[in-house]
């Protein structure tokens, strides 16, 4: 690491001149006690000695006449090492003064607010890149900050929401702003201060200061994704994002749950265990519900494991009043140190394709849990383990390494996946949601005289609920794909081919996939009524009419063509249908 290799030099540096004055100061003593004995002065005191010592630093210890070779060595090295240490003061005060020109001068540069592991992480990144950073720490002192520093960045302390630390940070000029404070509030309240900076400069939207908002909890994070206001100020566009929400993403496309489901014939059912139900674990089980709409039907199960389990769910029931419809769910009270959990645990995993997420906050109980569930494990061949860990470098390689190579066990994520600015600034979760919503958009031109509506706005200025109803979309596409035994693959490649059969199971998972979305947005089945959320189609298959089939039939045959506006296509696993993870 940077910060260590620093922190080696500056010792090195300040022991060689500690030598240095110790070997001259010693030589000056010594030289002189000899010349004063050589010229008989006497009586010699060793405070006189000393003083006299100490004047060959100010160079004014030199004097003719010098017979001693140790004196005569040390009235030319001591003005030295004294010179020594002063160009060495003037280098860090010049650059102490080169730092805030720098920052003065700033603009087109990314400003992190919050210097904790994220911020620290983001910032390692962006600089990485060539970017130029300021990063705004409330502390402003620290391993990190000195770190930070040593590479490139600028420093500057203070409350990031204060209009003039950001002033000092050049956030109205700047071309990115990160809120990573690690309080909700704070990082709303930083993203508001910055967009009202930036409007006082007069940004314009060709050149708009981005400014992205960590909110972490699922409520207030939910609730500022849909505030369109706030995405569409021109010169300063706030976007809250959510890592949780990320890092589960990222997980289940690397990761299906569904892995080695061969089918519509297949009896098995798909279920996620969850371990401790915070940020993480609610974010995992809202994304494994809106994915889980498998080719044989059978909804994901998902059992929620939590010393106050009850409570997180009837909080997570009331933000989605229909999660029960969408899904098999069980909630457990307790944890895995309670022989009646590992009990419920080990039943029923016959017919299951299972897999356990340890999603605690902190990593010292997460390696702990994830290491009592290795004898069941053990037992349960076709199960996997996913751990989420802040810092997978210090103890990833403990928990990987004390578990057997058979055992199917992976990172869910970590601080360092979660703050990466490029996947920020890129969308790039989302590339294949934006090429559903291009299609979209090109189908109504090409079908309508004059297509109108708030779904044919650009991406970045869709409605919130349009944009999400698109990543829910896009994201299912790799499900269908190992539905009829293909993959997804990355790049260029020969379009896939569609049987009608195919067609026809795939038009029933979209349809099953849509209905879930709907029912965790708040729709209900009834007459259609888009301002109360009221739609008709939200019943099961066997209910719906033609016209519906059809148009879900449709959204299946476009699937070649999604993938290939994302730069992607499907292709057929050689291991036969549904066996590609």
């Amino acid at each position: 690491m940077v910060t260590a290799k620093q922190r080696r030099v500056r010792r090195l540096q300040a022991g060689v001149l500690g030598v240095l004055y110790v070997l001259v100061f010693a030589l000056g003593y010594w030289g002189h006690a000899l010349q004063w004995q050589a010229d008989k002065v006497s009586p010699v005191a060793w405070h006189d000695l000393v003083y006299a010592t100490l004047q060959l630093f100010i160079f004014e210890g030199n004097a003719p006449g010098v017979t001693v070779p140790q004196l005569w060595i040390a009235q030319f090295l001591a003005p030295g090492v004294a010179l020594l240490s002063a160009a060495a003061a003037a280098l860090t005060l010049f650059a102490d003064s080169w730092h805030g020109y720098r920052l003065g001068r700033a603009q087109g540069h990314v400003v992190v607010c919050g210097a904790g592991q994220q911020g620290e992480t983001l910032a390692r990144g962006a600089l990485a890149e060539g970017r130029e950073v300021a990063v705004i720490d409330a502390d402003g002192t620290g391993a990190a900050l000195l770190a930070l520093r040593a590479l490139g960045a600028w420093i500057v302390a203070g409350d990031a929401s204060d209009p003039d630390v950001l002033a000092l940070a050049r956030a109205e000029r700047a071309a990115v702003l990160v809120a990573l404070c690690g309080d909700d509030e704070a990082n709303v309240a930083v993203g508001l201060a910055a967009q009202r900076a930036a409007g006082e400069l007069g940004r314009e939207g060709d050149d708009p200061l981005r400014i992205f908002v960590q909110v972490s909890d699922p409520g207030l994070s939910d609730v500022l994704a849909r505030q369109t206001a706030l995405a569409q100020v021109p010169g300063a566009p706030l976007q809250v994002f959510d890592a949780y929400t990320m890092a589960a993403r990222r997980f289940l496309s690397a990761h299906p749950l569904e892995r080695g489901l061969t089918g519509p014939d297949d009896p098995r059912c798909v279920h996620l265990v969850v371990l401790g139900f915070g940020h993480m674990g609610q974010r995992l089980a809202l994304a494994a519900l809106r994915l889980g709409h498998y080719a044989n039907g059978r909804p994901v199960r998902v059992t929620i494991v939590d010393r106050d389990a009850a409570r997180v769910w009837h909080g997570l029931h009331w933000r989605y009043p229909s999660v029960e419809e969408t899904c098999d769910v069980r909630v457990i009270t307790g944890d895995l140190f309670d022989p009646d959990v590992r009990a419920q645990l080990e039943r029923g995993v016959a017919d299951e394709l299972r897999t356990y997420a340890v999603c605690f906050d902190a990593d010292g109980p997460a390696v702990s849990a994830a290491l009592r569930l290795k004898d069941l494990l053990s037992r349960q061949p076709d199960a996997r383990l996913a751990v989420r860990l802040s810092d997978s470098d210090r103890f990833g390689g403990l928990l990987l390494g004390d578990m057997p190579a058979e055992t199917d066990i992976v990172i869910l994520g970590t601080h360092a996946q979660a703050a990466d600015l490029s996947e920020l600034l890129d969308d790039r979760l989302n590339t294949q949601a934006r090429a559903v919503h291009e299609a979209y958009v090109r189908h109504r031109r090409e079908t309508e005289t004059s297509p109108a509506g708030p779904s044919m706005q650009p991406w970045r200025s869709l409605d919130p609920d349009l944009r999400d109803a698109n990543c829910q979309q896009a994201d299912h596409i790799a499900v269908k794909a190992r539905a009829i035994g293909a993959e997804v693959v990355d790049g260029p490649g020969p379009e896939l081919s569609l049987s009608d059969d195919e067609v026809e199971l795939l038009a029933q998972m979209e349809h099953r996939r849509w209905v879930a979305d709907r029912l965790l947005a708040g729709w209900t089945a009834g007459p259609r009524d888009n301002a109360a959320r009221v739609h008709p189609s939200l019943v099961p298959w066997g209910q719906v009419d033609e016209a519906t089939r059809e148009y879900d039939r449709n959204a299946a045959r476009q699937l070649p063509e999604l993938l290939r506006l994302a730069g992607r296509h499907a292709r057929r696993s050689s291991s036969g249908r549904g066996d590609a993870d």
